[in-house]
């Protein structure tokens, strides 16, 4: 599957399995990648920094995913 220039939402991509598909995979085929996080803002805010410094197109969005209303206004941040 080509992804170049699609942007990607992966949840739990700033920690463990997670970043390691955004940052082995995804980036390599040249994705624009949206990372969520639930209770791991810490590890977020740093791997964005770090995909800022590279100058990766990068977001970040922290939401229970259990709550429809939060995803909906992380997905709508990460396409704007």
């Amino acid at each position: 599957m080509d992804i170049q220039g699609k942007h990607v939402v992966v949840t739990g991509g700033t920690k463990r399995i997670g970043r390691a598909l955004v940052d082995d995979f995804l980036y390599k085929q040249g994705a624009r990648v949206s990372c969520h996080y639930y209770e791991s803002a810490s590890e977020a805010n740093a791997w964005h920094a770090q995909a800022q410094q590279q100058n990766l197109p990068s977001f970040i969005f922290g939401a229970d995913l259990r709550d429809k209303a939060a995803i909906e206004r992380g997905i709508r941040g990460a396409v704007e």
